[in-house]
């Protein structure tokens, strides 16, 4: 896979990785954004080839406490 973008600013990311497949591509581009309690990403995942795909998630974390 290669990084064709890597972005790390001020608490905020923007990355898109690029990997290839014996028919096809994978490209996968993440924003978010974090702080020292909170995170909050989306990615989009787009496949080509035989196993074809498109895929969206968000993910949204938060700090409750330190582990028991």
């Amino acid at each position: 896979c290669t990084f064709d973008r890597e972005s790390l600013t001020d608490g905020a990311f923007d990355v898109v990785m690029t990997c290839p497949q014996d028919d096809g591509r994978t490209t996968a581009r993440i924003i978010g954004s974090f702080g020292a309690t909170e995170l909050e990403m989306r990615a989009a995942i787009d496949q080509t080839g035989s196993q074809a795909m498109k895929m969206t998630t968000v993910t949204t974390a938060k700090r409750i406490g330190d582990c028991p």
